[in-house]
């Protein structure tokens, strides 16, 4: 072996005793506890997405938050049809859920039929005193 193999074996075993050594030191994390979320639901973020470090659990929306949130998109979308479908169905789930209700008016308001529109939004105030969208479109009628 020459002076130089040696010398390189040295520096190889010195390295490896580095490493090794700062692996046990125990300044660093331990298996299964190098990660404390700080939220409920958080979660550490995907291989296909790198900078984002952690994401949060995403809610389960109800059937019907789903069926509203269609309507609505619906009606900013000038699909009354559509929004009456949603609508429909969501009434279908609970008849006296003042977001349906009102709904209705507006997509009779929207439509032009306002004698139809002005009964939903006096239902909606039945239902809901307190209900400022019933409330304005009533002040446009």
């Amino acid at each position: 072996m020459s002076l130089f193999q040696i010398a390189l074996l040295l520096l190889a075993g010195f390295i490896f005793y580095i490493f090794f050594k700062k692996l046990y030191s125990g300044n660093y994390p331990k298996r299964g506890i190098d990660y404390e979320p700080k939220l409920p639901n958080e979660q550490i973020g995907n291989i296909s997405n790198p900078g984002k470090i952690f994401s949060k659990e995403k809610p389960i929306l109800t059937r019907m938050d789903e069926l509203l949130s269609g309507a609505n998109t619906s009606i900013s979308n000038k699909d009354y049809d559509e929004a009456m479908k949603a609508l429909r169905s969501a009434y279908i789930i609970d008849s006296k859920n003042v977001d349906v209700i009102c709904g209705f008016g507006i997509v009779y308001f929207e439509t032009g039929k306002l004698e139809d529109a002005k009964n939903y939004f006096q239902k909606a105030i039945a239902l809901d005193e307190n209900c400022e969208i019933a409330k304005d479109m009533l002040k446009k009628l």
